[in-house]
């Protein structure tokens, strides 16, 4: 089995962040055994517990108590490898964040992301994978606030989140750090770590968007994941994957509802695709992109489409199908026709 990875532009916004606090990091890469050529080789990864060691001993040497929070100042688009230039490219907030859950991997397994859309916000939720309480803690702070000033810097978002919760506890009293960068305080001990955005930001235009190049880029985001996917393959996962099939026919692709199916608690599901180098959302993915290529072939219709596979609308299914494949639906049957013929 392949343990689960770090891509290298994810730990160089750590590194960066350190070495702009004072840290010298070159005792830190000598030992974690980390070379030049490594950190020069953006395609190149690391195992999660691998790089989880690395952030703790950057945590250390730091003695900064806000060190997640203040690494969110070093983030760049390149740090978020291919998912980060997409993301730039985007027509809308709502089409950049529609991208995460499918394209995170690309930069790490650290955690995986949730989009929920409740009736006054947005919300994207973040499942932390990393297992010290202390690394937990900073990379969930580092992931809200780093993904809250890429909107805001890079993506032009207007407005302040209404809204942000941790799972884990308040560290101490000092809620001015939070404050500064997101104008609210969070809530802590939270069923989850989510950000809450509001819903009038969210399909408002992006000044540098720009939809051929966002086709080339997700291309080639497409073939990267190809390239990882081999690693996520395991016949342990076969029945998760079976009752994901049974709860997207019944429109319930809940976490909470498949371990419920399974009979199992989420933490143990959670644990079951750590093991087999998977996630929910990935698999998720997964099996709606092969469910919608099948039916198309079969000649479904969208609406019916979006129904078996748990899409609120026809619109929702197609920016995603278009995601998955480069492609649109129109296309692709074109294809598959003139591949018949």
């Amino acid at each position: 089995m392949t343990p689960l990875s770090a891509s290298i532009p994810a730990l160089k916004q750590y590194l960066t962040a350190a070495e702009a606090l004072g840290v010298d990091v070159a005792p830190v890469l000598e030992k974690h055994d980390l070379n030049e050529g490594l950190l020069q080789d953006n395609e190149a990864r690391i195992d999660l517990a691998h790089f989880e060691d690395v952030f703790l001993t950057l945590i250390e040497a730091s003695e900064h108590p806000y060190f997640g929070l203040y690494a969110s100042n070093h983030i760049s688009p390149a740090m978020y490898a291919s998912l980060g230039l997409i993301s730039i490219s985007a027509a809308s907030l709502r089409a950049c964040i529609e991208l995460v859950p499918t394209y995170e991997t690309l930069v790490g397994d650290m955690g995986t992301t949730e989009l929920i859309e409740q009736e006054e916000y947005f919300e994207q939720r973040w499942h932390c994978q990393l297992k010290d309480p202390v690394a937990r803690r900073h990379i969930s702070e580092a992931v809200l606030s780093s993904w809250y000033l890429y909107g805001k810097n890079m993506l032009g978002l207007e407005g302040d989140v209404l809204g942000l919760s941790f799972e884990h506890p308040q560290s101490n009293n000092d809620l001015q750090q939070y404050k500064t960068v997101f104008s609210c305080a969070p809530e802590f001990n939270a069923p989850y770590t989510a950000l809450r955005l509001p819903k009038e930001a969210m399909d408002a235009s992006l000044p540098q968007a720009n939809p051929a190049l966002q086709d080339s880029l997700i291309n080639h985001a497409n073939q990267l994941l190809l390239k990882l996917a081999p690693k996520k393959e395991n016949t342990g996962l076969e029945e998760i994957r079976k009752h994901i099939g049974a709860l997207l026919k019944q429109d319930n692709i809940s976490k909470a509802a498949l371990a419920k199916r399974m009979n199992i608690s989420p933490r143990t599901l959670q644990r079951r695709l750590e093991e087999n180098g998977s996630s929910y959302q990935q698999e998720i993915s997964d099996i709606r992109f092969t469910l919608a290529k099948t039916m198309l072939i079969q000649g479904m219709d969208n609406e019916s489409i979006c129904a078996q596979l748990g899409f609120a609308e026809p619109r929702s299914f197609f920016r995603r199908f278009k995601q998955w494949s480069g492609m649109t639906t129109t296309e692709f049957k074109q294809k598959i026709t003139a591949r018949e013929n």
